[in-house]
């Protein structure tokens, strides 16, 4: 599954800066404001945002040291810091979650997307690392309702499958995981890893011929 990038936008914070960027990039084409005046002002709303709302910076800040910087201890430091402040955006809390996910710190994982998935109810890939972190945990009846609840909310995407089937694998279920990920690729037919986890279902039952033509799948279509 691609990450989306959880950047925290909804913000009055940056969307005056927004206002900002846009008013003064204008006003110095046109030619009625000095160019130093826009940076300086820029400069200073991003001190005075240092200041009053530390945490939406901290968020930006840990956004690009994962994404532009891919360094996960920094990004890890600065979304802590935004949630211990107690007013952290959902953003920060799914971006945490995964990154505790990926540094296999299942409890805090679940623990962070539990809050995130709370935060945002319509959001379907925090439900998906949720159901595979929950999985981690051995909490497969919670794990199995999330992946309902996202086949419920999104029926038209293929992770909320892909995650259905994850479970259903988890609990030994292979013939229910099966379905599940060939409802997957009806929606998403290059999907790679789906194709993977179906060869891996088919080898569970017995069907090596069937896992076989689905691994050769993934392999054609991996990244």
């Amino acid at each position: 599954m691609k990450e989306p990038l959880r950047f925290s936008f909804r913000h009055w914070w940056n969307y005056v800066l927004l206002v900002m960027l846009i008013a003064g990039i204008l006003l110095w084409r046109l030619g009625r404001l000095d160019g130093r005046l826009v940076l300086g002002a820029v400069v200073a709303w991003l001190a005075l945002g240092r200041v009053f709302v530390p945490w939406i910076v901290h968020e930006h800040i840990g956004f690009f040291n994962r994404w532009v910087f891919n360094d996960y201890q920094k990004a890890n430091k600065r979304y802590r810091q935004a949630i211990n402040s107690g007013r952290a955006t959902s953003q920060a809390y799914c971006a945490l979650g995964s990154l505790a996910y990926a540094e296999g710190d299942t409890f805090e994982a679940v623990r962070l997307l539990q809050e995130g998935a709370a935060r945002l109810p319509k959001d379907v890939p925090v439900r998906v690392l949720l159901g595979r972190a929950l999985v981690r945990a051995g909490r497969l009846g919670e794990a199995l309702e999330v992946a309902r609840y996202c086949v419920s909310i999104s029926e038209h995407n293929p992770l909320s499958y892909i995650v259905l089937g994850d479970v259903m694998a988890a609990k030994g279920e292979f013939e229910a995981a099966v379905s599940a990920y060939d409802k997957a690729l009806v929606l998403a037919p290059r999907q790679f890893e789906c194709h993977l986890k179906l060869g891996h279902a088919y080898i569970r039952l017995g069907y090596i011929d069937k896992a076989e033509a689905e691994l050769r799948k993934a392999m054609d279509l991996s990244p």
